[in-house]
């Protein structure tokens, strides 16, 4: 159904950012991979802007990981925290698309 789809890059687990996160976190790459896919996906379902209420403890729940992965994404530049709300760093260019029910 339209609106129930994210774009997911063909290389996303050999990105730098995923390798990165690969090697500060221990975690396997299809683990990373999924928990980025989760999080995307949850995002495309609640925002129109890329900007959520969110925390690293509230991600770790509902995607996977503990604060400190969360907190390993931040620090590759895809997401970004601030006073309780979390970015999605670049929306508007990759996820401008997705509907928000």
């Amino acid at each position: 159904m339209a609106g129930e789809w994210i774009p997911i890059d063909r290389n996303l687990g050999t990105k730098p950012e995923v390798l990165e996160l690969v090697d500060v976190t221990g975690q396997p790459v299809e683990v990373v991979g999924w928990r980025l896919i989760q999080l995307w996906s949850w995002a495309a379902m609640n925002t129109a802007d890329g900007v959520l209420r969110a925390t690293p403890r509230r991600l770790a729940a509902l995607a996977g990981g503990d604060e400190q992965f969360w907190l390993a994404v931040e620090q590759v530049g895809w997401v970004t925290f601030l006073n309780g709300t979390v970015e999605i760093v670049g929306w508007e260019r990759r996820f401008s698309q997705a509907l928000v029910s």
